[in-house]
């Protein structure tokens, strides 16, 4: 055990040199693009910590290199659901060097602060490619500044908000900060609306890639009653929402939250009278975990009704058809998901894909309308 241990460390201290050492090129920010999807080999058979440390290493990198447009998508997705302290900051400091701020990107620095406020964590040098220690709030204050130019007016009372609300939580070091961060977000001209404000931002998703073409019409799905069916049997017929998730999940931005979304969307169907018209299920990356009992169990705690169009899945036999059929980005350690990216999808009546909401978060209402059309 202890020298299976030895040379797993060793084979991640190799790993992680060859990132850094990547990183530390000229004109290497298109390769470190390609170690972005949760699919790159280099972050199979992982554990989740080590996969951030070398996601952190590669975002960033994007600081000195400056952020592509392919990267844009997995930035704002790490500001909005991110967990880790590490690739939350290594986020923000990418935003730094983009060569066209997002219009989004104000708004989630300032929500990442809001969730990040009362849990600031210390970075120490090397953790994401930063020369000293710093802390995560530090880093999202330092970028709310650089982006400072690009804010809609309010961006200012809405900090001035997360502020009122965590005021007692912040370090001397933090609240200096703030004030800076303040100051610079009052030298901005009124505007009619702000980034922060209630409206749903504009989102950078992932394009649309589907690794095959072929419907998996034969694939077994069993659902939380344990009832048996196949993916063509079920989902042929009537439009579906499928997203995916699993219970072990650790980002409660991620598959809690799509649950509980799926939930309401159930409701908002009620309402438009579409129930038993349309399909809505969610199916887990993690089969041989995810029981019926737990699934059941996992999906009644988050609001969500259970019928003969609403179900929770599992594929008992595997997830590899699903996968080529989605493109699913999920990447897998020694015993579950390492990470995933958020994936909902909307199917027509012949299951084909009709769209697809995959890495930041979508809006009950604009699935609603998608499935109105159909």
């Amino acid at each position: 055990m202890a020298d299976r241990a030895r040379h797993r460390m060793a084979q991640t201290a190799s790993v992680l040199e060859y990132v850094r050492d990547l990183a530390g090129r000229e004109h290497a920010a298109d390769r470190l693009v390609e170690l972005l999807p949760e699919r790159a080999p280099i972050y199979a058979g992982r554990r989740t910590d080590e996969v951030d440390r070398l996601r952190a290493i590669v975002l960033g990198a994007f600081e000195r290199l400056g952020l592509p447009h392919e990267a844009v998508p997995f930035v704002l997705e790490e500001l909005e659901s991110g967990s880790n302290a590490q690739t939350v900051a290594a986020a923000a400091r990418a935003l730094r060097n983009a060569g066209e701020v997002p219009s989004q990107a104000v708004d989630l620095v300032l929500r990442a602060i809001d969730r990040f406020a009362a849990a600031d964590d210390v970075l120490e040098a090397g953790d994401f490619a930063c020369a000293e220690p710093t802390t995560l709030l530090l880093e999202l204050l330092h970028t709310l500044v650089r982006l400072a130019p690009h804010a809609a007016g309010g961006c200012r009372e809405a900090l001035r908000s997360v502020i009122d609300r965590n005021g007692p939580v912040f370090s001397d070091e933090v609240r200096a900060a703030l004030d800076f961060a303040l100051t610079a977000l009052s030298s901005k001209q009124p505007a009619p609306a702000c980034c922060c404000s209630q409206e749903t931002p504009s989102v950078s998703r992932d394009p649309v890639i589907v690794a095959s073409s072929t419907l998996p019409s034969e694939v077994v799905l069993q659902d939380q009653d344990g009832d048996l069916t196949t993916f063509g049997s079920f989902l042929v017929g009537l439009p579906s929402v499928v997203a995916f998730f699993y219970t072990r999940c650790m980002v409660p931005e991620k598959c809690s939250l799509t649950i509980t979304k799926l939930a309401r969307l159930q409701r908002k169907l009620a309402a438009g009278f579409l129930t038993g018209r349309i399909n809505v299920v969610a199916i887990t990356y993690d089969p041989a975990f995810d029981l019926p009992s737990r699934m059941r169990a996992y999906g009644r705690d988050r609001g969500m009704a259970f019928d003969r169009q609403n179900r929770l899945l599992r594929a008992p036999n595997g997830l590899e058809p699903l996968q080529r059929y989605f493109d699913l980005q999920v990447g897998f350690g020694a015993a579950t998901v390492n990470r995933h990216r958020l994936e909902l999808f909307v199917l027509d009546r012949m299951a084909k894909i009709a769209a697809s909401f995959t890495r930041m978060q979508w809006d009950e209402q604009e699935i609603f309308s998608t499935v109105q059309g159909l």
